[in-house]
Protein backbone atom coordinates (compact mmCIF):
# COMPACT_ATOMS: atom_id res chain seq x y z
CA UNK A 1 0.00 0.00 0.00
CA UNK A 2 1.09 3.61 -1.41
CA UNK A 3 2.15 5.80 2.08
CA UNK A 4 -0.45 8.71 1.91
CA UNK A 5 1.38 12.10 0.55
CA UNK A 6 2.22 15.30 3.16
CA UNK A 7 -1.00 16.81 1.83
CA UNK A 8 -2.97 13.93 2.36
CA UNK A 9 -1.81 13.85 5.81
CA UNK A 10 -2.53 17.06 6.64
CA UNK A 11 -5.42 17.35 5.42
CA UNK A 12 -6.40 14.20 7.34
CA UNK A 13 -4.84 16.21 10.65
CA UNK A 14 -7.19 19.46 10.23
CA UNK A 15 -10.16 17.22 9.05
CA UNK A 16 -9.77 15.16 12.59
CA UNK A 17 -8.82 18.90 14.18
CA UNK A 18 -11.90 20.39 12.84
CA UNK A 19 -14.39 17.57 14.05
CA UNK A 20 -12.72 17.82 17.26
CA UNK A 21 -13.28 21.22 18.22
CA UNK A 22 -16.93 21.15 16.48
CA UNK A 23 -17.82 18.07 18.96
CA UNK A 24 -16.64 20.03 21.86
CA UNK A 25 -18.07 23.27 20.88
CA UNK A 26 -21.35 21.46 20.36
CA UNK A 27 -20.77 19.76 24.26
CA UNK A 28 -19.58 22.80 26.29
CA UNK A 29 -22.40 25.17 26.08
CA UNK A 30 -24.44 22.05 26.72
CA UNK A 31 -22.48 21.17 30.08
CA UNK A 32 -22.59 24.95 31.03
CA UNK A 33 -26.19 25.20 30.71
CA UNK A 34 -26.73 21.70 32.75
CA UNK A 35 -24.55 23.19 35.27
CA UNK A 36 -26.30 26.54 35.55
CA UNK A 37 -29.91 25.88 35.00
CA UNK A 38 -29.33 23.39 38.16
CA UNK A 39 -27.28 24.95 40.16
CA UNK A 40 -28.26 28.50 40.45
CA UNK A 41 -32.08 27.73 40.84
CA UNK A 42 -31.07 25.60 44.03
CA UNK A 43 -28.68 28.74 45.13
CA UNK A 44 -31.84 30.86 44.63
CA UNK A 45 -29.87 33.59 43.13
CA UNK A 46 -32.37 36.23 41.84
CA UNK A 47 -31.09 40.12 41.08
CA UNK A 48 -32.56 43.55 42.04
CA UNK A 49 -33.73 43.98 38.83
CA UNK A 50 -36.20 40.82 38.71
CA UNK A 51 -37.01 40.46 41.87
CA UNK A 52 -40.57 42.08 41.86
CA UNK A 53 -41.53 39.99 38.85
CA UNK A 54 -40.72 36.31 40.06
CA UNK A 55 -41.40 37.38 43.92
CA UNK A 56 -41.17 34.03 45.44
CA UNK A 57 -40.42 32.13 42.47
CA UNK A 58 -36.67 31.66 43.42
CA UNK A 59 -37.02 28.58 40.70
CA UNK A 60 -37.82 30.60 37.90
CA UNK A 61 -35.46 33.67 39.08
CA UNK A 62 -32.35 31.45 39.41
CA UNK A 63 -33.47 30.20 35.38
CA UNK A 64 -33.62 33.21 34.39
CA UNK A 65 -30.31 34.63 35.75
CA UNK A 66 -28.76 31.40 34.29
CA UNK A 67 -30.27 32.32 30.71
CA UNK A 68 -28.00 35.52 31.16
CA UNK A 69 -24.84 33.10 32.56
CA UNK A 70 -25.03 30.20 29.65
CA UNK A 71 -25.59 33.02 27.17
CA UNK A 72 -22.33 34.21 26.44
CA UNK A 73 -21.15 30.91 25.73
CA UNK A 74 -24.07 29.97 23.24
CA UNK A 75 -22.76 32.71 20.97
CA UNK A 76 -19.08 31.57 21.01
CA UNK A 77 -20.40 28.41 20.59
CA UNK A 78 -21.98 29.36 17.13
CA UNK A 79 -19.26 31.64 16.28
CA UNK A 80 -16.56 28.35 16.79
CA UNK A 81 -19.27 26.31 14.70
CA UNK A 82 -18.92 28.66 12.13
CA UNK A 83 -15.49 28.06 11.56
CA UNK A 84 -15.37 24.53 11.69
CA UNK A 85 -18.42 23.81 9.13
CA UNK A 86 -16.93 26.47 6.82
CA UNK A 87 -13.71 24.51 6.53
CA UNK A 88 -15.22 21.12 6.35
CA UNK A 89 -17.15 21.93 3.31
CA UNK A 90 -13.89 23.36 2.03
CA UNK A 91 -11.82 20.38 2.58
CA UNK A 92 -14.97 17.98 1.38
CA UNK A 93 -15.14 20.10 -1.62
CA UNK A 94 -10.97 19.79 -2.21
CA UNK A 95 -10.48 16.87 -1.24
CA UNK A 96 -13.38 15.21 -3.06
CA UNK A 97 -15.10 13.82 0.53
CA UNK A 98 -14.20 12.98 3.51
CA UNK A 99 -10.32 13.00 3.73
CA UNK A 100 -9.90 9.87 5.87
CA UNK A 101 -10.50 6.68 5.19
CA UNK A 102 -10.20 4.33 2.36
CA UNK A 103 -11.39 5.94 -1.34
CA UNK A 104 -14.57 3.69 -2.04
CA UNK A 105 -15.33 2.38 1.43
CA UNK A 106 -19.04 2.52 3.25
CA UNK A 107 -17.53 4.00 6.04
CA UNK A 108 -15.99 6.78 3.95
CA UNK A 109 -19.43 8.08 2.32
CA UNK A 110 -20.77 7.30 5.49
CA UNK A 111 -18.39 10.05 7.13
CA UNK A 112 -18.99 12.44 3.68
CA UNK A 113 -22.38 12.49 4.31
CA UNK A 114 -22.80 12.52 7.99
CA UNK A 115 -20.33 15.51 7.73
CA UNK A 116 -22.74 17.20 5.12
CA UNK A 117 -25.79 16.78 7.33
CA UNK A 118 -24.17 18.84 10.04
CA UNK A 119 -22.80 21.78 7.63
CA UNK A 120 -26.82 22.17 6.22
CA UNK A 121 -28.12 21.16 9.63
CA UNK A 122 -25.91 23.91 11.41
CA UNK A 123 -26.79 26.17 8.38
CA UNK A 124 -29.98 26.05 9.22
CA UNK A 125 -29.55 26.83 12.40
CA UNK A 126 -27.15 29.61 12.14
CA UNK A 127 -29.63 31.07 9.06
CA UNK A 128 -33.22 29.94 9.94
CA UNK A 129 -33.91 29.70 13.96
CA UNK A 130 -30.79 31.38 15.56
CA UNK A 131 -31.66 35.20 14.90
CA UNK A 132 -35.32 34.23 15.43
CA UNK A 133 -34.45 32.61 19.10
CA UNK A 134 -32.15 36.10 19.78
CA UNK A 135 -34.85 38.36 18.67
CA UNK A 136 -37.45 36.69 20.78
CA UNK A 137 -35.16 35.93 24.14
CA UNK A 138 -34.12 39.93 24.08
CA UNK A 139 -38.25 40.73 23.92
CA UNK A 140 -39.07 38.49 26.63
CA UNK A 141 -36.26 39.58 28.44
CA UNK A 142 -37.09 42.99 28.28
CA UNK A 143 -40.49 42.53 28.95
CA UNK A 144 -39.09 40.46 32.60
CA UNK A 145 -36.60 43.35 33.39
CA UNK A 146 -39.73 46.15 33.07
CA UNK A 147 -42.17 43.85 35.22
CA UNK A 148 -44.20 43.78 32.62
CA UNK A 149 -46.23 40.28 32.77
CA UNK A 150 -48.52 40.67 29.91
CA UNK A 151 -45.71 41.33 27.01
CA UNK A 152 -43.36 38.93 29.35
CA UNK A 153 -45.67 35.58 28.56
CA UNK A 154 -46.43 36.71 25.33
CA UNK A 155 -43.19 37.04 24.30
CA UNK A 156 -42.01 33.64 26.37
CA UNK A 157 -44.88 32.07 24.25
CA UNK A 158 -42.96 33.20 20.67
CA UNK A 159 -39.74 32.21 21.94
CA UNK A 160 -40.25 28.50 23.42
CA UNK A 161 -40.98 27.40 19.86
CA UNK A 162 -38.08 29.03 18.40
CA UNK A 163 -35.72 27.91 21.45
CA UNK A 164 -37.09 23.78 21.33
CA UNK A 165 -36.05 24.40 16.99
CA UNK A 166 -32.81 25.55 18.33
CA UNK A 167 -32.22 22.42 20.46
CA UNK A 168 -33.42 20.30 17.71
CA UNK A 169 -31.26 21.39 15.63
CA UNK A 170 -27.95 21.35 18.10
CA UNK A 171 -29.34 17.81 19.00
CA UNK A 172 -29.18 16.59 15.07
CA UNK A 173 -25.77 18.41 14.14
CA UNK A 174 -24.17 16.67 16.90
CA UNK A 175 -25.41 13.40 15.99
CA UNK A 176 -24.22 14.15 12.33
CA UNK A 177 -21.17 14.86 13.51
CA UNK A 178 -20.60 12.71 15.89
CA UNK A 179 -21.42 9.63 12.83
CA UNK A 180 -18.92 11.70 10.79
CA UNK A 181 -16.18 10.81 13.48
CA UNK A 182 -17.15 7.10 14.34
CA UNK A 183 -17.24 6.47 10.47
CA UNK A 184 -13.98 8.13 9.80
CA UNK A 185 -12.99 6.15 12.05
CA UNK A 186 -13.88 2.45 11.10
CA UNK A 187 -12.55 4.18 7.56
CA UNK A 188 -9.35 4.92 8.73
CA UNK A 189 -8.95 1.50 10.24
CA UNK A 190 -6.18 -0.98 8.02
CA UNK A 191 -8.24 -3.13 5.49
CA UNK A 192 -7.68 -6.96 6.22
CA UNK A 193 -5.37 -6.93 3.19
CA UNK A 194 -3.42 -3.94 4.87
CA UNK A 195 -2.25 -5.71 8.21
CA UNK A 196 -0.56 -8.87 6.54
Amino acid sequence: MKPPGILSMFAAMTWWLILVVWCAALVAPAATAMSAFTGLPAMEVTTDRVEAFFGDDHEAAGRFVAGYVVHPVFQASARVQTGCAILALVLLVLRRGAPVGRPRSISRRLGTTAAMLAIVTFAWYLIGVLPSVETALETWRGAVNSGDREAAAAAYAAFDPWHRSAERAVQLTFAAVLVAVIAGGIASAPARSDRR
